[in-house]
């Protein structure tokens, strides 16, 4: 049983500067010809998140909770799609992040799962 999954993704140090950090990013599918929003943001009871948060003085990152997907890749054996993650508001404002992942040596992305393994 799933419990939770989470999708952590830091910023990258030094990286913030004279701009704003965005208040809050997007998690997408990628379906080739267009995106959709995860389905944990359709979730009243777990928000999925993507809000900035601050971890230490000069840290910061972006939590994403991503439990019904990967509830449903397991369970159901669903395909799994390319992530995009984007800011939530137009490009018209003054917000920029360097986010850490992929193959970064220093700010890689963290997945974390939570289960309770039945017997």
């Amino acid at each position: 049983s799933i419990n939770r999954a989470e999708l952590k993704v830091r910023v990258e140090q030094g990286s913030v500067g004279p701009y704003a950090l965005p208040g809050t990013l997007l998690l997408l599918e990628d379906y080739d010809s267009s995106f959709a929003p995860i389905k944990d943001y359709s979730s009243a009871i777990n928000p999925t998140g993507g809000t900035v948060y601050q971890a230490n003085l000069r840290e910061f990152g972006y939590t994403f909770n991503v439990t019904r997907m990967v509830h449903d890749f397991v369970n159901s054996k669903e395909r799994t799609l390319p992530l995009i993650i984007t800011p939530t508001s137009g490009s018209t404002n003054l917000h920029r992040v360097v986010l850490g992942g992929g193959l970064h040596p220093t700010d890689p992305m963290e997945f974390n799962v939570y289960y309770t393994k039945s017997e």
